[in-house]
Order: structure tokens, then C-alpha cells, then sequence
């Protein structure tokens, strides 16, 4: 993005995609306010999202322009790819030279964990999968 090489993380549980203010600030990106109230919400924490900035993304060779990022104070990596960015695609693929056949996870069916609220695309036979801290041990 702008020349340089950042962290970013592929997040199929986020609907958006979004900067870290402070990388935002040291690539000198146009912050533009935001038009609607936003936030991201992850279990019980949530961050507001208070604008955005447009940029040109440079990910394995394509090149993505016009791609609106929402700006966060507080982010785990400078930019986080969501299911917007993601759905550009036929398929995402993530390689991790397991030695397990491959894993096809479909998005067309989505769960709620009742612990915590997230939802997940997978669902096992005992345990249904989430983004959350669960004591599974006792099954």
C-alpha cells in the first residue's frame, strides 16, 4: 500500500475492511469522516470506527484500486482484510503444507455460537466452532 510492505490480516469473520490509525498516519493517507456510525464489534469488546481513507492494494501481484479502508485506533496488524475484500474472489486459499487432505469451508451456512455471540461457517458433530474462549476439554 503506498509503495510499502505492511502486515495485513485475512479475517473472513470481519465484514470490512480496515487500517491501523497509526499506519494510516505514517503513510500520510487522506482521512476522510465517516458518512454513517460504525464499529467493529469482537465478543464483548468494540472499537467505533470514526473514518476512512482510500488506497491503492498491492496483494500477490493484483492490484486493487479505489479499495475504501474504515480507520480503527486499535488493530492487530496494519490492515485487515474482511469478507468484502475476500468476496472480490472465486476462492481465498490459505497454504499451510499441512499433511491432511485439504479443508473446504463454504460460506453459505452460517452458525451463532451461544456463548458469545460470533458466528462460524463450520460445524462439527459435538463441538460447533467459534471465535471464542470455551473450556471444550470435558467433551
Amino acid at each position: 500500500m503506498q509503495g510499502k510492505q505492511l502486515f495485513a490480516l485475512m479475517d473472513s469473520e470481519s465484514l470490512l475492511r480496515y487500517v491501523n490509525e497509526k499506519t494510516a498516519k505514517s503513510l500520510h493517507l487522506s482521512i476522510y469522516p465517516l458518512t454513517h456510525n460504525a464499529s467493529l464489534t469482537v465478543g464483548s469488546l468494540q472499537e467505533s470506527v470514526f473514518g476512512h481513507c482510500v488506497v491503492e492494494l498491492t496483494l500477490n501481484g493484483i492490484r486493487y484500486q479505489g479499495e475504501t479502508l474504515e480507520l480503527m485506533k486499535i488493530l492487530c496488524s496494519d490492515v485487515l482484510l474482511g469478507q468484502d475484500f475476500q468476496r472480490q474472489h472465486e476462492r481465498v486459499v490459505f497454504v499451510y503444507d499441512g499433511t491432511i487432505p485439504e479443508l473446504v469451508v463454504s460460506s453459505q451456512r452460517r452458525e451463532t455460537c451461544s456463548n458469545c455471540g460470533m458466528s462460524s461457517t463450520v460445524q462439527l458433530s459435538y463441538v460447533r466452532l467459534a471465535s471464542c474462549m470455551r473450556d471444550v476439554s470435558s467433551l
